[in-house]
């Protein structure tokens, strides 16, 4: 993907630039080239005379909803602020126009998450369904709404979740955020939000599809935060060091390493030494792997924090170890020996190029018989 920052361009005849998609568009597959689309975004909106943004996804085959929304999210913030500033002429602030995908759930998935809002005359996407964009707000408000939501999509089908799949969700969601909120930093900022996908025929009872978005502090600096002499932080130092050889290769940081271990559970980022603490991010991985958890289907999640990126499709799963007190936690270590001895596999705990403005979560899930049940017409309603 070409950087259009760095291109030198003529400011007397500017009025008109192009950000080029990547061929795959998502936070699970393609993480820094999506982030590349974000700073491309911001570095040229500082260009004058710019009137007209060029969104491109003609080249564009995969694509996933975190990152399609973070963009609708960018887009109308850039929108919001070139309308209050005052400093440009009317006719000269920035506008964005769009060039669609031949591929038909790539403009879908656009569609929903606000890429296509105000481009295209005469309602070029519509849908009916939507799930409002949530900013803020208690895990319980969240996951009921989610839920609800959810519910109302498999009702069109007289199906709705079933009692687990119910409580494996509000815990999934709920633990997501409450992780945004206790440690996004001072002011932390989150949105939530959510689409259901039954147009792949495939899956007989659709795709849940929810992201959870904070741009306060990335996982690694409220890990620093900790201080030198905490614990905690001190045994992050020694477990990361066994692999300090390889952090000059490509794909091994410390950063990535530390949020390799926040996920574990019995790791808290809390002030102290409670293992009996901060088990919130193991929660919510464990009721991810629960679900949607079929063979002929790979769900997906994505925990993209700063310059770290943590994919899971249960390929590993979570196993128990002793703690220093022989109490059994569990671990997810991303390797065959099972231990943090041993660097985790790269395909699934990676170090970036590019940093990520907070944490990123991202997760599809694929359901079957095993997540529904036969509904009457006011279930859906339940949780």
């Amino acid at each position: 993907m070409e950087n259009v920052s760095s291109i030198k361009l003529d400011d007397k005849t500017l009025s008109s630039l192009t950000i080029e998609i990547p061929r795959n568009f998502s936070f699970c597959e393609n993480t820094d080239d999506t982030i590349a689309v974000y700073e491309n975004l911001i570095a040229i909106c500082k260009t004058d005379p710019l009137q007209e943004i060029v969104i491109d996804f003609s080249n564009c085959d995969a694509i996933g909803l975190g990152a399609a929304f973070f963009l609708g999210q960018l887009m109308e913030s850039i929108k919001i602020q070139n309308k209050y500033d005052h400093t440009k002429d009317r006719g000269k602030r920035i506008s964005f126009q769009a060039k669609t995908s031949s591929k038909e759930i790539v403009n879908v998935i656009a569609g929903v998450s606000g890429v296509y809002k105000d481009i295209h005359s005469g309602g070029l996407y519509k849908f009916p369904e939507l799930f409002p964009v949530i900013i803020g707000h208690e895990s319980s408000y969240v996951a009921t709404k989610i839920i609800k939501y959810f519910n109302r999509c498999l009702s069109k089908n007289n199906y709705s979740f079933n009692k687990s799949a119910r409580q494996l969700m509000v815990r999934l969601v709920s633990e997501v955020v409450d992780n945004c909120s206790i440690h996004g930093g001072k002011d932390p900022k989150w949105a939530t939000y959510a689409w259901y996908n039954n147009t792949r025929k495939a899956y007989e009872y659709g795709e849940c599809h929810i992201v959870i978005v904070n741009t306060g502090d990335t996982i690694y600096q409220g890990l620093r935060q900790l201080g030198y002499e905490n614990n905690l932080a001190a045994d992050l130092r020694k477990l990361s060091g066994k692999h300090s050889g390889l952090f000059s290769k490509k794909g091994y940081t410390e950063e990535s390493l530390w949020t390799l271990y926040s996920l574990q559970q019995g790791v808290s980022r809390l002030q102290g030494h409670d293992v009996r603490r901060g088990s919130g991010t193991y929660n919510y991985i464990e009721s991810f792997l629960s679900l949607g958890n079929h063979t002929e289907y790979r769900s997906q999640m994505s925990i993209n924090s700063g310059r770290a990126s943590i994919y899971i499709d249960g390929t590993y799963n979570f196993h128990d170890i002793k703690d220093i007190d022989d109490s059994i936690i569990k671990v997810l270590t991303f390797n065959d020996s099972n231990s943090f001895d041993e660097p985790p596999d790269l395909h699934f705990v990676r170090a970036l190029k590019r940093r990520f403005p907070g944490t990123m979560v991202s997760i599809r899930i694929g359901l079957s018989e095993e997540e529904v049940e036969k509904n009457d017409a006011n279930r859906f309603e339940q949780l």
